[in-house]
């Protein structure tokens, strides 16, 4: 039993083609080769990822005809593909949950697929160079992008001129360049600590330790000097040993996750739990010197 409900609906959708694939072949089972060409024609992060490696889904069909024609046919007693489909399905759990990801995309799936060496995906990725290192290259990159976007990094002017269109009147303004990067720090310090989110301190020390003028100049219109505000703003290290123990809850358990019923359940519980304790500790430590 896969929580399916932490799959978005594009992965979704690539496990029901890659039924498809296998309906079409005229096969009893679901193997990694028919989540690959599922994954293959997708229209969502893992087929651009593919689609930028130069990987298509005529080429992925020729590729996994010519591995499955070289490979040993299996006989009556050996284990079915299937159990590397669901082993996949864990590891992709296990990609979404190190990253922070609440659900699991077919950018996971696709990691996941390299990651199982063995199967027959994963040779055909590899001989059309499409390998797990360049993959998650993809992935971080494209991760970086919209998050920049979001946070209104890239500017408007920069988008219109991408896009070929006149700015929009009332469209969000952009973030100046050092921002940018405090923004990037920010994200950078976060990870450190194993927060799942930014928080304004995070944001506000990695403003006060980019060193630009127009940053250095905002903390001295009020007065903060950088490196004490730095200070101020350091988690202590029994905080950030509680977040990052919260993090590995969450990928330590990422296959119990997957595994449904009574492991399932405490998986979450103990994830909770350790978040719990870590969100505690630092509402306290920002409420401290404050009054009620």
């Amino acid at each position: 039993m896969y929580p399916f409900e932490r799959f978005t609906e594009g992965a979704k959708q690539a496990l029901t083609r890659a039924q498809e694939e296998a309906v079409a072949a005229n096969l009893p089972y679901i193997g990694t080769e028919h989540l690959a060409l599922a994954l293959a024609r997708d229209d969502g992060v893992a087929g651009r990822i593919l689609r930028d490696l130069g990987v298509t889904y005529e080429g992925m069909k020729a590729q996994i005809g010519s591995v499955l024609d070289s490979a040993e046919k299996p006989g009556p007693a050996r284990i079915i593909p299937t159990s590397r489909v669901k082993r996949v399905m864990e590891v992709a759990l296990q990609e979404a949950t190190s990253a922070g990801a609440e659900h699991v995309g077919t950018e996971h799936l696709l990691a996941a697929l390299l990651v199982e060496a063995e199967g027959v995906a994963a040779q055909a990725f590899d001989e059309l160079g499409a390998t797990l290192p360049k993959v998650r290259r993809a992935i971080r990159a494209g991760l970086g992008d919209r998050a920049a976007q979001r946070a209104g990094i890239i500017e408007a002017s920069s988008v219109a001129q991408q896009t070929g269109n006149p700015p929009v009147p009332g469209a969000p303004v952009g973030t100046s360049s050092s921002l940018g990067v405090a923004m990037m720090r920010a994200g950078q310090l976060a990870k450190e600590e194993g927060s799942t989110d930014i928080r304004a301190d995070h944001l506000i020390r990695a403003i006060a330790a980019t060193d630009t003028a127009d940053l250095r100049g905002t903390l001295d219109k009020l007065g903060l000097a950088p490196e004490a505000t730095v200070r101020a703003l350091t988690v202590p290290e029994e905080i950030r040993r509680l977040g990052l123990a919260a993090q590995s809850a969450r990928v330590e358990h990422a296959a119990a996750f997957a595994a449904g019923g009574v492991a399932a359940t405490h998986a979450v519980e103990e994830a909770m739990r350790r978040g719990r304790e870590y969100s505690e500790a630092v509402s306290r430590w920002l409420g401290e010197g404050h009054g009620p």
